[in-house]
């Protein structure tokens, strides 16, 4: 009996040698798994912390060679997007640079922010999704739907009120809120002021190439 003993307590002993040196052998593979990517993405990327409004996050910044015709900056936002966001503003004649102010306004340059029912880049009502499917086909929750659909939005208000400050107001509350506004005389708030400040840092963060950038002069 004793001798049975002792050979399941050396045969329990040496499975658990086993046991732990497989674990061992695991634990050393996913550390080289992990630090192989690391390397990986350092070579790739370049990572950026972004602080709006006291919240710090992590945003991944293309370091890809810009292309000749584009105007760059130095904000959270890849240069991929921002190549689109150019496109963008000249196809609805809009203002790059206060896209970009009411875009790090909104969401921090954050791509997936999301608040309630606002997504994305430009904080899209998810409530607009039918039509802007519908009449543009577009998807708000695509980044490139979101970053377009922000640029209607803001132009169509802009339009209809003719006015960049009540434009401004219009894009970050509803019609009844910023009617009751406008109808005091009451053009300027807490959120315009955010926007200006940021459009100041975003002018503030071209990357100079010696070419003139065209600023919009729509009336305030």
């Amino acid at each position: 009996m004793k001798k049975q003993e002792t050979e399941r307590f050396t045969i329990l002993i040496i499975l658990t040698i086993i046991i732990l040196i497989f674990l061992y052998s695991i634990f050393e593979l996913r550390e080289k798994i992990n630090n192989y990517k690391q390397l990986m993405l350092s070579s790739e990327t370049d990572i950026s912390v972004s602080e709006t409004d006291g919240i710090t996050e992590e945003a991944f910044v293309s370091s890809e060679p810009p292309q000749k015709g584009y105007t760059y900056y130095d904000i959270l936002l890849p240069y991929e997007l921002q190549e689109y966001t150019q496109d963008l503003c000249v196809k609805h004649n809009a203002d790059l640079e206060l896209i970009f102010a009411i875009m790090n306004t909104e969401s921090g340059f954050n791509q997936t922010a999301s608040n309630g029912k606002c997504h994305g880049l430009m904080q899209i009502h998810s409530s607009s999704a039918m039509w802007f499917s519908s009449e543009y086909g577009l998807d708000i929750k695509n980044v490139y739907g979101n970053i377009e659909a922000g640029i209607i939005i803001y132009k169509m208000y802009e339009k209809e009120y003719k006015s960049q400050n009540k434009a401004l107001i219009r894009y970050n509350s509803t019609s009844k809120y910023a009617n009751s506004l406008f109808n005091k005389g009451i053009t300027e708030n807490r959120y315009t002021d955010k926007v200006y400040k940021n459009l100041e840092y975003v002018r503030s963060m071209r990357i100079d190439d010696g070419k003139e950038v065209v600023i919009s002069q729509t009336n305030r």
